[in-house]
């Protein structure tokens, strides 16, 4: 007998909204052992795959087949590191992620000074070594 079934998606719950990104999978039937979340850059997939054999004690068994497999795009301005998952008893799949506030994406504009008097020799930057005439100077050499 040939186990038949198909590779279908499941029902799951997508929440991005706000600073959270919240992924719910109800993947009921399955134990955590037959689950595989992967993430792959911005990608995050996730699979699974049970095979039940049932016997009726008369000779003849049943072989039931499940799988599926699911990619999902992780959102922009999403810690990597700070992905999450965990199997609830009521068998859905959680996987969770805090947005990081991203320095690199952050934009801002920086005010150009202007200065007002030329001072020959002065250095613009404070930790030059003969600075002594600034104050709070330990006097190290």
């Amino acid at each position: 007998m040939r186990p038949h079934g198909a590779v279908q998606p499941l029902s799951f719950q997508l929440d991005k909204e706000g600073q959270h990104f919240c992924l719910t999978l109800d993947t009921r039937g399955f134990s955590p052992e037959e689950l595989s979340v992967r993430q792959v850059g911005r990608k995050l997939r996730v699979s699974g795959k049970t095979e039940k054999k049932q016997e009726d004690g008369k000779g003849s068994y049943s072989y039931r087949l499940q799988e599926f497999r699911q990619e999902f795009d992780l959102p922009e301005g999403l810690n990597p590191e700070a992905v999450t998952c965990c199997l609830a008893p009521d068998g859905k799949l959680h996987i969770q992620a805090a947005k990081a506030p991203c320095v690199e994406e952050a934009e801002r504009e920086l005010t150009i000074k202007r200065r007002l008097e030329e001072k020959p020799q002065q250095s613009v930057c404070p930790h030059t070594e003969d600075n002594s005439t600034e104050t709070g100077s330990t006097g190290q050499p």
